[in-house]
């Protein structure tokens, strides 16, 4: 028996699903569950220029960006793949952490 629904190539639902019709692309990452979830990230400036990025929730992130805005746009990419491979294996996604910045006077 010939299923009911059209291949696009990307994918689609069967005829009568609630969201039938073609699946949409997406222009980057997985197709998730839209549950927003926000990271505090820390940019450092880098000494050669640009910036390094770490997330304290998510150790396993570490990227870097010419400019402010490609540190950031990086940082959400590598969040995404963080969280897709934890996803794939089962594991948790951490809460986010509130990092403290202190500073300390020292005699030098």
């Amino acid at each position: 028996m010939r299923s009911a629904h059209t291949d696009t190539g990307v994918g689609s639902f069967p005829a009568g699903f609630p969201f039938a019709g073609p699946l949409q692309a997406r222009p980057f990452g997985p197709i998730m569950p839209s549950m927003n979830r926000t990271f505090a990230i820390i940019l450092e400036p880098a000494e050669e220029g640009g910036f390094i990025v770490t997330v304290p929730a998510l150790q396993e992130v570490g990227t870097q960006g010419d400019t402010r805005d490609e540190a950031m746009a990086n940082a959400r990419e590598a969040i995404e793949l963080v969280i897709e491979h934890r996803l794939a294996r089962g594991e948790p996604i951490p809460a986010d952490i509130a990092p403290e910045v202190e500073r300390v006077t020292v005699a030098a």
